[in-house]
Formats: C-alpha cells, structure tokens, sequence
C-alpha cells in the first residue's frame, strides 16, 4: 500500500522581516456593504471579504426563502432540527453554533433544505451561551434531554427579515 503523506523536518524559524507588512484596509464601499482586504508591503491590495457596516459583521450572498441574493451575517451557522429549548416550557429555542472562527457573534444563519436545493437562508440573531438542561418537543409536550451536545448552544434570538438585508446580483464583472 502506497502513501501520498510527506513528512517534513522542523527548519530553522524565519524572521518576520522576510515577510511584507499586511495592513488591514477598506477597498471599496457599496451603500451599507464595503469590500475590505489587506494591503501588503504598501502596494498589493487582496480583496478578503464583504463588511455590512449597519450589521457590524461580514457578510455572504445566499438566496433567502424567495430566493432573492441577499448578503446574510457570516461565518456563523446553526441547525434548527430537531428543535432544542433552554427550558421546560419549550419557548426559548438553543442550537448548536458552527463556526469558522473562534468566538461566536450576534448572528447566526440556518441554511434550509426543506424545500430542496438550493437552501433558503434564515438569519436570526444569536443570544448568549446556554449552559443547562436542554428540552425538546412544544409547548405543553416538553421533555428534558438526558444529554449535552458536543457543540455549545446559543439562545436563539427573532429572525432577521430578509428584506433588511442587502440585495444582490450575481453577475460576472
């Protein structure tokens, strides 16, 4: 059985002086949503993300549930199935984050299938850490889990309505 692994040998450290000086810079503003990047050595801009200013987060283009482009907070992700609740009368729902960085913002993204692809977004915005029990069904037919998930869970806040976020094109200029 053959292997495509490599395996290096720790070499010597290189100073940060080979490497050029990255500054974190604003490229180009369109309304609310501004392209930001970094500019490297004072010459070379990249182009690294999408920043909604009013959202105060960066942003992706995804299709809402009519499925219009619209530029929803990023890089944070939830599941809302099955239904998981902070409390035994099945009101406040909990989901599990996934995230792309280490700290979690006020905003999540449920990335629906239901209806097939492609999915249909929902953001909601994302409460604080919940650390107790949790319960699943509705209200009036509520039960206490006898597990914890891996993921932390977050109190789930209101949905955002789609139509406060931006509105987008796909185009190839």
């Amino acid at each position: 059985m053959t292997s495509d692994a490599r395996y290096y040998r720790e070499g010597a450290v290189l100073p940060s002086t080979n490497w050029p000086e990255a500054k974190e810079v604003d490229l180009q503003s369109h309304g609310r949503l501004t392209l930001r990047g970094v500019e490297l050595g004072g010459g070379v801009k990249l182009p690294r993300q999408i920043f909604d200013t009013q959202l105060g987060t960066p942003c992706t283009f995804r299709p809402d549930p009519t499925g219009t482009l619209r530029c929803y907070p990023s890089p944070h992700f939830i599941d809302l199935s099955p239904p998981y609740f902070a409390e035994a009368a099945c009101t406040t729902r909990v989901a599990a984050v996934h995230s792309s960085s280490c700290t979690v913002g006020g905003y999540a993204v449920y990335p629906d299938d239901s209806q097939g692809l492609p999915q249909k977004n929902h953001a909601y915005h994302l409460g604080p850490k919940h650390e107790g029990p949790l319960y699943s069904g509705r209200p009036g037919a509520c039960r206490e889990l006898g597990w914890m998930p891996e993921k932390p869970m977050y109190v789930v806040g209101a949905e955002i309505e789609a139509t406060s976020l931006v509105e987008g094109t796909a185009s190839m200029n």
